[in-house]
Parts: C-alpha cells; structure tokens; sequence
C-alpha cells in the first residue's frame, strides 16, 4: 500500500507544478518549480507518514475490534490535526525560507487546507478499507472452515446415529429369528428354508448399506418384504400390514432399516393375537411417509432401551428440514417420516 501511497503522491506534487506554470503563472524561475514539487512531495510524504504511525498506534491502543466507532473518529481527528499542522508549517516557513520571492498569501488560502484535509481523509479512507477487506476476507475464510468441519461432524454424526440404528436390528432379532427357525425346522423344512433365505437377504441389506446414509423407498420398500415375511411367519394373522404408497414417491430417500425400526418398535410394544390383531399401515403424503398403527400397548416391554426412535429422529434432523413427528392418541401411534 506505502508503495501506491507515494506513486499517488508523486502524481498530485507533479500535477500541482503544471498548475502552477500553466494556471497561475507565478513569476518564478524553473529552478523554483522544482523547489515547490520537491516541498510538496516532503510534505504530502510527511501526511502519509504521520497518519501511518497514528494508524499503527491505534492498532495497538484502539483495535477496530473493540470500539469501532471510537476508533474511526479518533484516527480522522488525531490525522486531521497533524496534516494540518505540517500544512500551515509548509506554507509558512518552509516554502518562503526556500523561494524568497515566492508570495506565501498565493497558497495559504483555504482551498490549500482543503486539499490537505481531502487527502488525509482518502489515506485515512485506505487504512480503512484495507482492514474491512482483511476483515471480510478473513470471515469469508472463517466460515469456509466452519462449514466444512461443520460437514465433517454432521458426517461422523450421522454415520454414528446409523451404526446405531443397524445395531438395533442384531441381538434380541437375531435371537428371536434362530428360536423360530429352529421350531419351523422340525414342524415345515420348506418354510424353514425360505424363512433363512429371507433372514439372509434381511442381514445382506444392512451389510450392503452399511456405508450408505440414504436409499431409495423403493429399495427399503423391497427390504422390509423380507423383514415382513419372517414377522408374519411368527405372528401369522396376529399382525396385519398394508402398503399404500404413490409411484412417484418411490424414487424418493430415506434411511435405511428405517422401516425395520418402526415396525419393530410397534411389535415390541403391542399385544398381538388373532382376535385382536396388531394392523400396520404404510403410506405416503407429499412429503411424508407415514407408519401407523392401532394402540394395543404391552404393560411390560423386554427389552427396550427406549433408543431407536431417538436415533431416527436425530438422525433426520441433520437429514432434512423437515423434521420426524411422532404422534399418539387412545387409539393410534405414528410416525412420520420425511422423504428426502
């Protein structure tokens, strides 16, 4: 910046001479020009330096952090008194002591003092901008490295929230699943195979989305026909689902097991038997999908750490601007699910 500062200030001295010769006409000899150019040049570089050491003072004493108001108003002022202190000592006694002939009433006019007081308030007016740039810039580079460790935590967030989800799915399943198809091995081999090729296919797509933070409802859609096939070959007519979703939404996201945790949540939560059947009902809004069932709730629920639900919803908070809303009456529990 003191680089531009001084080629600027050679271009106003210069420029000043030619008003001088051309303008005003003073009855003065080339040598004495020069003399004037030379005293302008001292003394404008003499503005600058004052002001520059003011600046860094301030910087010290009065950062623009603190007081910024403060700050502007006292550099203006502390600049305007010293520029027009090396003004008046310029025309007054150093320009006539040089140029004896040279009638001082000629420049200490005001518009001389204006001139001083526009180029102390232009300088001022660089250190100025020259900070609020280094500021903007600086927040610009602030916020870039915000957002991405903002991005990263929101990744490592999420793939926590979903590993948690998956491990919903492993132990008290797990161990339900093997007790059935040990049973349905000795009563129906041909069901019991299909039953482990359905179990397989359950534990296959959560090994192949294990990396995946979303998927097509079309693709959980086809996994939770495997999941149901080994619920209803346990509950048989104890348990009811119906499907009632748009084409148009299949193509739509969601976290995968989602599906697996609600209906799951809504087994483990409710009486099941023929006469009074558990009935689930899937289905879609514009932005929505929906898991519903009718309220038949257990008075003791084994266990239950009361987390999968938590884990979805946090989950989905960081996913989607619209938020998981879970609802319950006397006759209903559901969740909705936003379709991402």
């Amino acid at each position: 910046m003191r680089k531009i500062v001084y080629l600027i200030i050679l271009l106003i001295a210069t420029i000043r001479v030619f008003v001088i010769e051309f303008l005003i006409k003073l009855p003065i000899t080339a040598w004495e020009h020069f003399l004037i150019w030379s005293v302008g040049m001292l003394v404008m570089a003499l503005i600058f330096e004052w002001i520059y050491v003011v600046h860094r003072f301030l910087n010290k004493k009065l950062p623009f952090e603190e007081k910024i108001t403060l700050r502007l108003f006292v550099q203006v002022i502390f600049s305007l008194l010293g520029t027009l202190l090396l003004t008046y000592i310029g025309i007054n006694f150093l320009m006539p002591h040089l140029i004896k002939s040279l009638p001082t009433h000629q420049y200490n006019t005001p518009m001389s003092y204006l001139q001083v007081v526009l180029l102390t308030f232009g300088i001022n007016m660089g250190f100025f901008g020259e900070y609020f740039f280094r500021a903007w810039k600086q927040k610009i580079i602030e916020a870039e490295r915000l957002a991405k460790e903002n991005a990263m935590m929101q990744k490592a967030y999420t793939q926590t929230q979903f590993a948690n989800l998956q491990n919903q799915l492993n132990p008290h399943f797990l161990f339900n699943s093997i007790a059935s198809l040990s049973s349905l091995i000795y009563e129906n081999q041909d069901l019991a195979a299909k039953f482990l090729e359905h179990l397989a296919k359950v534990y296959r797509y959560v090994l192949q989305n294990k990396e995946q933070n979303l998927v097509s409802l079309q693709t959980e859609l086809d996994f939770i026909g495997n999941y149901l096939f080994l619920l209803q070959t346990r509950f048989d007519k104890a348990l009811q689902i119906s499907f009632r979703v748009d084409n148009e939404a299949l193509s739509k996201q969601i976290v995968p097991v989602t599906l697996q945790i609600l209906l799951e949540n809504a087994v483990k939560h409710n009486i099941m038997t023929e006469a009074k059947p558990l009935q689930i009902h899937i289905f879609n809004t514009e932005d929505y999908l929906l898991v519903e069932n009718n309220l038949q709730k257990k008075s003791v629920v084994e266990h239950s750490n009361k987390l999968g639900l938590s884990h979805l919803k946090n989950l989905y908070t960081f996913l989607s601007p619209l938020p998981l809303c879970i609802e319950e009456n006397e006759n209903a529990f559901s969740v909705k699910i936003p379709l991402l």
